[in-house]
């Protein structure tokens, strides 16, 4: 046959050649200290090397499901984001940093300690009852590529019991399931930012503040081929890049202190209190304005489209709100723009 004379073939040429002989050795030595010493961790028992419970990639899940059953919070990747909703059928935009710190354990957990097999259920010993938290992932295509059922957390944050509807196995995985989901909040998933879709704005055109108390603070950016103008009801000047790049990323990274889902009492603003931001971009304009404040203060806001609220302390917005019209005017370091 072909390969018993290529076999031959090779053996010959060994012989007759010492030193391709003793290279082949030299390499075959090499490989097996390779596979003695697993430089690499390759083939060690380790949790990293283990059987994952979801052989996904990050960008292979297109869907979450989690929560208590009657609690069940729904992820989904939307074009350049993910939209939470509810039990109750709100929906808003999920907090972006949240849900990929969630997606980045889900493919890393691992079948490594399996604690029981086949175990009664319910388990208590785990913390797994019939009113556990579950976890559910599904792929691009919709469907779903498995559940988890998430227990306790284990002694000295060793991590959290987990188990399988099928079977009732019980694992210890080290991720932190419970912190990552929130813990049973209904709104963890759900964005706090005051601009949760900034990335989908585009070029941003202009941005006004208004004070209708006092029309004089208020202030005008407009982006124009030669850079920022600054306009007030006294000057119309060129505005430093930075300082606007400065001023519009913290502006566009403003968060709420807190999130209502239910309606609460509102109180009316004074007339000092109120105040509108017109942010202008490629994509339609912005406006961020509060409709009243609660007991303690804090601005309360509903963003357009949204059934909940978002609660902001006023001393979250000073720096915004405050700002030393000067500073545009100064001359530092110029930055790359904000687009």
């Amino acid at each position: 046959m072909n390969v018993s004379r290529s076999a031959k073939t090779v053996l010959l040429g060994l012989k007759t050649n010492r030193g391709l002989a003793l290279f082949a050795f030299n390499l075959l030595l090499a490989f097996l200290l390779v596979l003695a010493k697993d430089p690499w961790g390759c083939f060690k028992d380790t949790y990293s090397n283990s059987d994952p419970f979801f052989p996904l990639k990050e960008s292979d899940i297109s869907g979450i499901k989690v929560g208590r059953k009657g609690e069940i919070v729904s992820l989904s990747r939307t074009l350049d984001s993910w939209e939470a909703t509810l039990p109750d059928g709100t929906t808003g935009p999920a907090d972006s940093e949240r849900v990929v710190e969630l997606l980045k354990a889900v493919v890393s957990l691992r079948k490594f300690t399996l604690l029981a097999r086949n175990s009664v259920f319910p388990s208590p010993e785990f913390g797994l009852s019939e009113d556990e938290p579950s976890l559910e992932i599904y792929d691009i295509s919709g469907k779903s590529r498995g559940i988890l059922f998430i227990g306790s957390s284990a002694p000295r944050n060793s991590g959290v019991y987990v188990s399988e509807p099928e079977g009732k196995n019980v694992w210890l995985v080290k991720e932190n399931l419970k912190t990552l989901i929130g813990k049973g909040r209904k709104d963890y998933f759900l964005s706090h930012s005051l601009f949760p879709d900034r990335f989908s704005y585009g070029k941003i055109r202009s941005l006004k503040i208004e004070f209708p108390s006092d029309p004089k603070k208020g202030f005008f950016l407009t982006n124009t081929d030669n850079g920022w103008i600054l306009s007030t009801n006294l000057i119309s000047k060129s505005a430093e890049q930075n300082t606007v790049n400065d001023f519009l990323e913290r502006l566009l990274g403003l968060k709420a202190d807190e999130i209502s889902l239910a309606a609460g009492e509102s109180l009316p603003l004074g007339p000092q209190e109120k105040f509108r931001i017109l942010l202008d971009t490629d994509s339609g304009t912005r406006i961020l304005s509060p409709f009243g404040k609660d007991r303690q203060g804090s601005w309360i806001f509903r963003l357009s489209g949204m059934k909940y609220e978002l609660v902001v302390d006023p001393w979250t917005m000073e720096t915004i709100l405050d700002k030393d019209l000067t500073d545009f005017t100064s001359s530092p370091q110029v930055r790359s723009p904000v687009p």
